[in-house]
Formats: C-alpha cells, sequence, structure tokens
C-alpha cells in the first residue's frame, strides 16, 4: 500500500503542476464523455497534448451546443416514434460533423483529432463502411473527419442526451457496445451508435453473439450503464491500462490487476487481461490463477478456443501435460485441422518427452497457419529435435 501511495504522488506530483501551469480551457458541460476524457489526459499524463485535448473539449461543446438548437425533447413525450426521430436527428449530426462510424484509432483522444479531407487514409475508410453508410457519407463534404468505434460512439451519444435530458444508458455486449433507449411501458428502443440502426429485440443479439443464459448472468449483458457506471469502468480500465504498458515491475502490475478484479470479477475484457498477464509473469502461482480463471470460463462458454488454449498451456506449466494430452486429443477428434489446438497438443507431447510426436503436430500446426513460435524451450526443441 505504502509503494502503491509512493508512485501516485509521484505521478501526479509531476503531471498536475504541468497541467495547472497553463490557461485550460474548461469545458461548459458535464458529460460522461467530458470526464472519460479528463481521466485519459491525465492517464497519458504528457503536457504537450494538453492544448489539444483542449481543441477536443470545444469540438464535443460545439457538438452539445448544436443538439441544444436541433434538437428537443420532453419526457412528457417519451413516445416510440418521438424516440426514432431524435436519435436520426443525433445520428445525422454525427455524420454531418464528418464523424465515421468504422473504427477507432485506439485512445478517445485519437478518435475525436480531426483527420483532413485531404488525407490519403479517408478513402480507405470511407471505402470500408457498408453501401449505404458510405453514400450517406460521400453526400456530407465536413471541414475534418473523425473516427468512431462503438464506445466512442456510445459517449457522444450519451454526451449529446444527457443535455438532453434523454432516457439513454450503455448496454455491454461481447466485444461490443449498444446504447438503449427506456420507453414508458418499460420496453426498451436498442441502437447501434455506429450505423444508426434500431432494434427492440435483445434476442436477435443474443442470437447474433450466442450469449447463452449462463453468459448472460455472470457477464450482465444487457444491464444498463448510466453515467456513473461508465465513469468507473473507464477509470478501472485506465487505470489498469497505464501500469500495464510503461515499464514497472510484474508485481505491481500483478497487484492492480489483481484489485481491478476483486472490483469487477465477471467483467470479461479484464478477465482477458488478467490471464495474459499472469503467463507472461512465469510465476507457478498465477498459472494456476490463470488455469481456474480459464476453466471456470469454459464452464459458461464451452468450446471457446482462447479458454481451451490458456487453460491448457497453463496447465502443462504447472505439472500436468499428461492430462492435457489426454484431453487435447479427444478435442481435436472433433476438429482434426484445429491449428491452434494441435499445436497446443505439440507442445504438451514435448512436455511429456514424446518427442517424434511433438515434432509431427509442430510441423502440422505449421502447415495450417500458426506462425513462428517465440518461446525459448519450443525454439530450442524445434532446432534440435526436429530437422
Amino acid at each position: 500500500m505504502n509503494n502503491w501511495l509512493f508512485i501516485c504522488l509521484c505521478y501526479f506530483g509531476s503531471v498536475l503542476p504541468s497541467v495547472a501551469q497553463q490557461d485550460r480551457y474548461t469545458p461548459r458541460y458535464s458529460s460522461t464523455l467530458h470526464a472519460v476524457l479528463k481521466m485519459e489526459e491525465v492517464r497519458m499524463g504528457r503536457s504537450d497534448l494538453i492544448n489539444r485535448y483542449d481543441s477536443i473539449f470545444r469540438f464535443v461543446d460545439h457538438l452539445i451546443d448544436r443538439a441544444k438548437t436541433e434538437c428537443s425533447y420532453s419526457a412528457v413525450d417519451n413516445s416510440n416514434s418521438t424516440a426514432r426521430h431524435l436519435l436520426k436527428s443525433i445520428h445525422d449530426l454525427l455524420l454531418d460533423e464528418g464523424f465515421i462510424f468504422n473504427r477507432s484509432k485506439g485512445s478517445f483522444y485519437e478518435s475525436l483529432t480531426p483527420i483532413s479531407p485531404d488525407s490519403p487514409e479517408i478513402p480507405k475508410y470511407l471505402a470500408n463502411l457498408r453501401p449505404a453508410e458510405r453514400r450517406a457519407a460521400a453526400k456530407r463534404k465536413p471541414i475534418a473527419y473523425f473516427l468512431a468505434d462503438c464506445d466512442i460512439s456510445v459517449l457522444l451519444y450519451m454526451a449529446l442526451g444527457e443535455t438532453l435530458q434523454l432516457p439513454v444508458t450503455a448496454i455491454w455486449l461481447p466485444k461490443h457496445m449498444i446504447l438503449r433507449w427506456e420507453l414508458p411501458d418499460k420496453s426498451s428502443l436498442l441502437v447501434e451508435t455506429q450505423s444508426g440502426r434500431i432494434s427492440q429485440s435483445e434476442d436477435l443479439y443474443r442470437e447474433k453473439y450466442r450469449i447463452s443464459l449462463a453468459e448472460e448472468i455472470t457477464y450482465e449483458y444487457f444491464k444498463p450503464l448510466g453515467s456513473t457506471e461508465l465513469k468507473g469502468l473507464y477509470s478501472m480500465l485506465f487505470g489498469i491500462d497505464k501500469w500495464l504498458y510503461p515499464a514497472c515491475s510484474d508485481n505491481l502490475r500483478g497487484q492492480f490487476l489483481d484489485q481491478a478484479l476483486a472490483l469487477r470479477p465477471e467483467f470479461p475484457f479484464l478477465q482477458v487481461m488478467c490471464i495474459n498477464h499472469w503467463l507472461v509473469t512465469g510465476d507457478t502461482v498465477r498459472y494456476e490463477n490463470a488455469s481456474r480463471l480459464a476453466a471456470s470460463l469454459l464452464e459458461i462458454t464451452p468450446q471457446h478456443l482462447y479458454y481451451q488454449l490458456v487453460y491448457a498451456y497453463a496447465s502443462i506449466k504447472t505439472g500436468k501435460a499428461g492430462e492435457m494430452v489426454q484431453q487435447l486429443e479427444m478435442e481435436l477428434q472433433q476438429d482434426e485441422t484445429n491449428a491452434a489446438l494441435i499445436g497446443m497438443l505439440a507442445y504438451a507431447y514435448l512436455k511429456t518427452g514424446q518427442s517424434e510426436k511433438a515434432c509431427e503436430h509442430f510441423a502440422k500446426a505449421k502447415a495450417l497457419g500458426v506462425k513462428e513460435h517465440t518461446e525459448k524451450e519450443i525454439l530450442e526443441f524445434l532446432e534440435k529435435s526436429c530437422n
């Protein structure tokens, strides 16, 4: 705890004075998007980006000003038709401002950084749009373009909706986020903020993303996330991101991830981050943690390839290679061309001393598309034993 406090004091002590020394633009609104951008700005800790963040705050304020001028809403008229009209108006407004709802550049800052219409990137991004979206984008001649994936587009809708006092919340789905508009009869509209398409059926999403009842309950899919939950969620993820990528000790990284997992144990993305961290530490205890977590995830999502591979690899690392040989051989009876599982079986053979079978399966996995291995133990084995 003392180490954590010391690091926080050093970090914020070095960043905040540089922020305070400059004349800052004060956002005129207080939306979830404004709060998330402020978190990201402090997390990046770069004084050379301050003025550019200020220009982004001005741009978001400009979007909200436009929405206030061009859209109006009264809670007494919360009908299906009113909701659809307003949601279309918001989507058209964002398209008019140059948003390409296709992908993000990584951070929210990069997504909201303008791209010149003359940039060689623009034709490529427009070409990746669906035909109807591409035609709509071609009709507009914005001063600049912006990229927006599902996260940033939902937060844009939320920023405008919070100002207009619209009954909107965010919804997490597997590797995706959508917007929910609550109607008075407790039904809702589900909005694909990247395309503007509206649905009233959760079942369509359950089918599209193959969400089982167990997954829905465990991962809290379809649970509305208001501004408080979103701020807390992004605060946690930005905190993790800060410590994952800059140089710091594996121990500190692990402590922070463990704390975050304790706060939101069922959050899938966080679980994957924890597993990825545990697998590169070389710590037997963390391999065991990864194995247990992957096993529990396989109970909820059977036949999930990533969890299968994690479970097998972590189990092999903790002395259960013999068990994994039997299990992987059974799983490959159902899909004999699964290159990733074949490669994992080869590793299990290697660890059980079955060199000929290991060489045979490493070669088969490579022929089916597995990239070159990076693990030193495997590379040395291939060089010495598999000529």
